[in-house]
């Protein structure tokens, strides 16, 4: 689950922005075989006078704050024409933040914003999709998922309990 939520004086995105900005993301993620309806993107709209940049007003701000869940920008994370574990983590992840520039750029420097981009890294075992575990990446039931755009039961398979629990429970 990659959510993007994008922090912008009040139009600074007009409506079919939004729509184009939120299918090239989406269309970013789906290359690296996430399923589109993991893909959230929110814009908060804020009157100029409400952003801030180093303790002044600053209207020709925008701030993008990134949670990314479903996979670790790491040496086997998938990129489109090249083998896992071909390059380092710390190429992975300079290469990620260049192609978020790059779709950044005809919104914000092409049109005089300034803007900041950082990415949290969310631990998997840590998000549930509509009450499901999502399942691991590249797996069966995760192409399953991708295929049909939305979550679906699977046969999973739970961490065990600790071994204080399983006894109080007899």
């Amino acid at each position: 689950m990659p959510l993007w939520e994008f922090f912008a004086p009040e139009g600074a995105f007009s409506d079919e922005d939004k729509e184009a900005l939120a299918t090239t993301i989406t269309d970013a993620y789906q290359s690296v075989h996430l399923p589109r309806f993991y893909v959230d993107v929110i814009y908060h709209d804020l009157p100029a006078k409400n952003i801030y940049m180093g303790g002044v007003a600053n209207g020709q701000f925008i701030r993008l704050r990134i949670e990314q869940i479903a996979r670790e920008m790491s040496d086997t994370t998938v990129v489109e024409g090249l083998p896992a574990g071909t390059y380092s983590r710390e190429w992975m992840r300079e290469y990620w933040m260049n192609q978020i520039d790059a779709m950044l750029i005809p919104y914000t420097r092409d049109r005089g914003y300034e803007w900041e981009v950082h990415i949290n890294q969310t631990p998997v075992d840590m998000w549930t999709v509509q009450g499901f575990v999502p399942p691991p990446g590249e797996s069966d039931a995760e192409r399953l998922w991708r295929e049909l755009n939305r979550p679906v039961a699977y046969e999973r398979t739970p961490p065990a309990a600790p071994e204080i629990l399983r006894t109080n429970a007899q």
